[in-house]
């Protein structure tokens, strides 16, 4: 299950630039599932080896091209709704996922 951790109002800053994915490659050596998803277009930006592995991604092609609208819940539309809304009021946070 998700559980949401660590929230707290971010200082106001310029909106930030597009991302690379080569700045993104530090993220592989945290040994931790790690993506970027596009909360409007319902898709997957970026993922990590280990997220790839946590979505039961064969590559990172294979995760990116994914239909994630199709059988989206209800449930996470809202919560993914939730996300944006705080993101614009400038809230940080984080989720971790735990394994059964």
């Amino acid at each position: 299950s998700l559980l949401p951790a660590m929230i707290r109002k971010a200082s106001p800053v310029e909106r930030p630039r597009p991302f690379r994915c080569q700045d993104l490659a530090a993220f592989e050596l945290l040994g931790r599932p790690i993506w970027v998803f596009d909360i409007d277009r319902k898709a997957m930006l970026w993922a990590n080896t280990m997220a790839m592995e946590l979505w039961n991604a064969e590559s990172q092609t294979d995760l990116l091209h994914r239909d994630f609208a199709s059988d989206m819940s209800e449930a996470t539309s809202r919560r993914l709704a939730e996300y944006r809304r705080r993101f614009q009021d400038g809230e940080r946070f984080s989720e971790q996922v735990r394994r059964a």
